[in-house]
């Protein structure tokens, strides 16, 4: 009788890697199909890495008989899963949990061999658009066969789904729609599939993967273990089945990128004015240089509508004692509080308290030596730029701002997020080439402050 060596889809430690079972002769199992066998007291899903005739465990083996598989990724499956695991020095168990994730029990099989062909030869190349969702439209329509798109974000993935009419996955789908989509997309029924990076592994089952901004770090996961790179994941598959077409598309290289073609890189020139905050001009809108706010009140009589990029949320960023320097910190954390219109939040975990009155270190009752938040500029728009929109960074990636628009960028080294690494500036510089893309593509006219 043949033996299964099957890796089951648990998270486990190192050195509990692969499960022995018996089959039946005939069952027609081959490695990398996906199947449900039992496990402890339970029913799991597991992918079948090797079949041989003998077992060192055959005495306590479970015949499991003829299992009907959910899923066929091929050879390649269980390659790329083994390779994976190496990468990130987890188990394999692990490493497939977290890409089946929660299989609903009325999952029903629908086999698919991944060993497709493709007419012509495929594409592996890098792409560069100002509009990268029209760039990615243009290959979805010349590019044969079944597409996965790669984008680092669930609202970006959102929105070129809708452009492209097309299915998307991302982590908040419940079980059962996010299995649905992974089936209807590994059998065909949908062409194509915008994911998230938690569906980079179903690049086993593409024609064609396109890889969306492809020089963001976000396209790495943000789980310690395992931790890989949805676009490691697609160039591995890419390796392990050479018919696949891998498409990066970008606005613009990532700064270590030297082996460039200049000449198919767009230059962005959108109308731009650049607002020095070195010399403090204050205007009557905190957040603003009066050079700044002239500009807008202009825009506005013009009728151009008017939007302001202000990443700081709440009342204030921090209390923050004016005397001394002192800032309150979050009593569950330790985390610096924000300032809000009723009270206090810690950005970190969540927790509102009450405001603080006064310094702890020092008495004073000034707290208020921090940047303003949006809420705190809406209010003062108010009177001066009554129909103006402030927005936050989430806000402002996934907003359509209108043709013709003004949009002012309160301070630019906020807008590449709150990260302290040592690729900070490279991720400020993706930002930055983000926002004139935007603005370039939407005929949008910007103005950046910064010192």
């Amino acid at each position: 009788m043949p033996y299964a060596s099957i890796v089951p889809a648990i998270r486990t430690v190192h050195g509990v890697d692969v499960f022995d079972y018996k089959v039946a002769d005939g069952s027609g199992l081959v490695p990398g199909d996906i199947i449900r066998v039992p496990f402890r007291k339970k029913l799991i899903v597991g992918m079948v890495i090797n079949l041989s005739d003998t077992s060192p465990v055959a005495n306590k083996a479970v015949d499991i008989g003829t299992p009907e598989p959910l899923l066929r990724s091929g050879q390649a499956g269980a390659d790329l899963l083994a390779s994976a695991a190496d990468r990130c020095f987890s188990p394999r168990p692990s490493v497939l949990a977290s890409w089946l994730r929660e299989v609903p029990k009325r999952a029903v099989g629908l086999p698919r061999v991944s060993d497709q062909t493709q007419p012509g030869l495929p594409l592996r190349e890098t792409r560069y658009a100002i509009d990268r969702v029209a760039e990615t439209k243009r290959l979805a329509a010349t590019t044969p066969g079944s597409m996965l798109v790669l984008v680092p974000w669930q609202e970006r993935a959102e929105q070129v789904a809708t452009a492209l009419d097309a299915s998307f996955l991302h982590a908040d789908l419940a079980a059962g729609a996010a299995w649905k989509a992974v089936q209807k997309f590994t059998t065909g029924e949908t062409r194509i599939l915008v994911t998230t990076r938690i569906g980079a592994w179903l690049s086993l089952f593409a024609d064609a993967v396109v890889i969306d901004e492809p020089e963001n770090d976000d396209h790495k996961q943000d789980e310690m273990t395992p931790r890989l790179d949805a676009r490691w994941i697609a160039r591995q598959c890419a390796q392990l089945r050479p018919s696949l077409s891998l498409v990066s598309v970008a606005t613009t290289p990532a700064v270590a990128w030297t082996d460039v073609d200049w000449d198919k890189v767009p230059t962005l020139e959108p109308v731009i004015a650049h607002e020095s905050r070195q010399g403090r001009s204050r205007s009557k809108v905190d957040g603003l240089t009066a050079s700044t706010l002239t500009r807008l009140e202009q825009d506005h009589e013009d009728g151009r509508p008017c939007f302001i990029l202000h990443p700081i949320r709440g009342e204030r960023a921090r209390f923050t004692c004016r005397d001394c320097g002192w800032i309150a910190t979050c009593p569950n954390c330790s985390f610096a509080l924000s300032r809000t219109s009723t009270g206090a939040v810690c950005r970190k975990c969540g927790k509102r308290s009450l405001a603080p009155t006064e310094c702890i270190k020092c008495g004073g009752l000034d707290l208020s030596r921090s940047m303003p938040g949006g809420d705190r500029l809406i209010q003062q728009l108010k009177e001066y730029l009554p129909n103006a929109k402030v927005l936050g960074l989430t806000e402002f990636w996934h907003a359509q701002l209108p043709t013709g628009a003004s949009l002012a960028v309160t301070d630019i080294a906020l807008i590449g997020g709150a990260v302290e690494d040592i690729r900070r500036r490279e991720r400020l510089a993706i930002s930055v080439r983000r926002v004139a893309a935007m603005c370039q593509a939407a005929g949008v006219s910007l103005i950046l402050q910064g010192d």
